[in-house]
């Protein structure tokens, strides 16, 4: 088995088993209106080398975000570094009770580039280097119990608190 072959298998397996990566309607900015999508729908939140702080200017190479947690998924942290050269990104704080953990850097040696689902390295630092040209995906890990498979369900579903770009808390 190749190493392209093996991480194509990981990353299906990665999709299909957060239903946030694969909804039937486009998805909301955090600073829309709670009444537009269903309770616990995933929204998105756009972020640049600092959270919440975008770059949308046309010299920009660096594109971060996150797939808010959902009734049926844990958040999930995508930053792509298109540049030749590296970058350090602040990443956004993950909800209460809750810790980034990697599963996807294309810059790392294959195998350690995408981890099983379940399997994920956790990781406390509060900022990250994106070597030049790769793409890393984090997904929070917490209180609440992910099962992995086709369907992507939780356990033990919980109230978090998510803390938004003004410092504050919402149930």
């Amino acid at each position: 088995q190749s190493a392209m072959h093996g991480f194509t298998r990981k990353l299906l397996r990665f999709r299909r088993a957060h239903p946030s990566l694969h909804r039937s309607r486009y998805l909301l900015g955090i600073e829309a209106p709670l009444d537009l999508d269903p309770d616990g729908y995933t929204r998105v939140a756009w972020h640049g080398v600092r959270p919440y702080e975008p770059d949308w200017s046309d010299e920009n190479q660096l594109v971060c975000f996150t797939l808010t947690e959902a009734v049926d998924d844990v958040a999930i942290h995508v930053m792509i570094n298109m540049a030749a050269e590296a970058r350090n990104v602040t990443l956004p704080e993950p909800a209460i009770g809750r810790v980034w953990a990697r599963a996807i850097d294309t810059a790392m040696d294959s195998p350690n580039d995408i981890t099983a689902v379940g399997e994920e390295e956790r990781y406390d630092d509060e900022r990250y280097r994106l070597t030049a040209r790769s793409v890393v995906v984090l997904v929070s890990q917490g209180t609440r119990d992910f099962v992995p498979g086709p369907t992507g369900r939780m356990l033990a579903i919980t109230p978090v608190q998510v803390v938004g770009p003004g410092g504050s808390q919402d149930d």
